[in-house]
C-alpha cells in the first residue's frame, strides 16, 4: 500500500510554479523535462486546481489519476477522468487539462531511447496496439459518464467515453490493480529519493513493471469487450441510457436486468464486459460525476445534491463521493464555491 507520508512529501517536492502556472519551465509549447536525477525517469505528484493549456513533451509522460475529476484533451477529444484512470502522452503530441475542482495527478516523465532496447520495444508495441474507434462505432461503445446542462436546461450527453477512452489510449484500474501500481510508484519515489548504489536500474525495473501491468489490464479490458455479440452490447447502451434518464430514482440492478431478459448474474456479466464495471460501480460513478455539476459554483446544498442523483442518505452519499472522488462533497463545494466567486 502507499505511504501517505511520501505522498505529502512527493507534493512539497514538485508544487512549484512558474510565472505561466506550469510545474516546470516551458518553451514554445514545450515542457521541460522536470530531472530529478541521472536516471532519464522522473516521478512527481502534482495538485491542480488551474487549467493546464495544450503543451508537448519531448518525453513520454504516463499519467494516474489519484483523486479528483476532470477533462482531458488529448488526440481531438475530451474525455472526464476519473481516479483510477491510467494512460500515455507520447512525444510530441499536444494534451491539456480542463479543470474546475481540484485534482490530483500522478505523473511518471521519461525518455525510453535512453533506457535501452526492451523500453522502445515496448513502448513501440503499446503504440501500434492502442484500440481506437472511429466516431461512426460511437453508438456501439457508449459509456455516459458526465453530462452537460444546456442553455435550454435540457440535459445534452457530453461524452461517449468508452469510445473516447479507447482514441486516447486510457486504461481504468480497479481498486487492486491501482493498489499494486501505487506499491510500485512508491519504490520507484524512494529510489529517487535516496539514490543508493544501483538507483538508475531499480527506477527503470520498476517503471518497467508499471506499464507491463497497465498495458495488460488494458489488453484484457480490450480483449473482453471485444467478446460482446453486438445484440448483447447494445442491449447494455439500452440500459445504459435508462440509467442516465432515471438518475434521481430509485434503480434496483435486478429491475434493470429484467428489463434485458437476463438473470441479474449474466446481465452482471455482460454490463461488466462492455462497461469494465460493473452495474452498481457504473451507477455510483454516474451519481457521483453528476452530483459534482450541481455542486460547482451554485447553491445547491450536498444534500439537495444527492437526492437529486437518487442517494437519500446523506452519509452514505459522501461516504460514496469521498470513495470514488478521494475527498468529500463539502470540501468539493467549498473550492468550487471559492473559485466561482473569485471569477464573479
Amino acid at each position: 500500500m502507499r505511504n501517505d507520508g511520501q505522498w505529502e512529501l512527493m507534493k512539497r517536492i514538485v508544487d512549484v510554479k512558474d510565472k505561466d502556472g506550469w510545474l516546470v519551465r516551458s518553451s514554445g509549447g514545450y515542457l521541460d523535462y522536470p530531472k530529478r536525477d541521472e536516471s532519464n525517469i522522473a516521478l512527481g505528484l502534482c495538485n491542480q486546481l488551474w487549467d493546464s493549456k495544450p503543451h508537448r513533451h519531448l518525453y513520454h509522460e504516463m499519467v494516474l489519476v489519484l483523486r479528483g475529476c476532470c477533462l482531458h484533451e488529448y488526440k481531438g477529444v475530451q474525455v472526464p477522468l476519473i481516479p483510477g484512470d491510467a494512460f500515455l502522452v507520447f512525444p510530441h503530441e499536444s494534451h491539456g487539462y480542463h479543470v474546475d475542482s481540484p485534482i490530483e495527478l500522478l505523473n511518471i516523465w521519461f525518455y525510453p531511447e535512453r533506457l535501452g532496447a526492451g523500453f522502445m520495444e515496448m513502448l513501440g508495441y503499446i503504440r501500434e496496439n492502442t484500440r481506437t474507434l472511429s466516431q461512426e462505432n460511437a453508438d456501439q461503445d457508449r459509456w455516459h459518464i458526465v453530462s452537460d446542462i444546456s442553455g435550454s436546461g435540457q440535459v445534452q450527453i457530453h461524452q461517449d467515453r468508452q469510445s473516447y477512452l479507447n482514441q486516447q489510449g486510457i486504461v481504468y484500474l480497479n481498486a487492486k490493480e491501482k493498489n499494486l501500481v501505487e506499491e510500485l510508484i512508491s519504490q520507484l519515489f524512494n529510489e529517487q529519493e535516496e539514490q543508493k548504489t544501483g538507483y538508475e536500474y531499480m527506477k527503470a525495473a520498476c517503471l518497467s513493471m508499471i506499464l507491463t501491468l497497465v498495458w495488460r489490464t488494458g489488453e484484457e479490458q480490450g480483449q473482453m469487450n471485444e467478446y460482446v455479440a453486438d445484440e448483447k452490447r447494445n442491449m447494455v447502451n439500452q440500459i445504459l441510457g435508462y440509467m442516465e434518464k432515471h438518475l434521481e430514482e430509485k434503480l434496483d440492478i435486478e429491475a434493470l436486468a429484467r428489463k434485458s431478459c437476463w438473470s441479474p448474474s449474466y446481465f452482471r456479466v455482460v454490463f461488466k464486459s462492455v462497461t469494465g464495471l460493473s452495474p452498481l460501480e457504473y451507477l455510483n460513478r454516474l451519481r457521483i460525476i453528476k452530483s459534482m455539476e450541481y455542486l460547482s459554483g451554485s447553491s445547491v446544498s450536498v444534500a439537495e445534491a444527492a437526492e437529486r442523483v437518487g442517494i437519500l442518505d446523506q452519509a452514505y452519499f459522501s461516504r460514496l463521493f469521498k470513495k470514488i472522488i478521494g475527498y468529500s462533497p463539502r470540501h468539493f463545494k467549498s473550492i468550487t464555491d471559492l473559485e466561482s466567486s473569485k471569477n464573479n
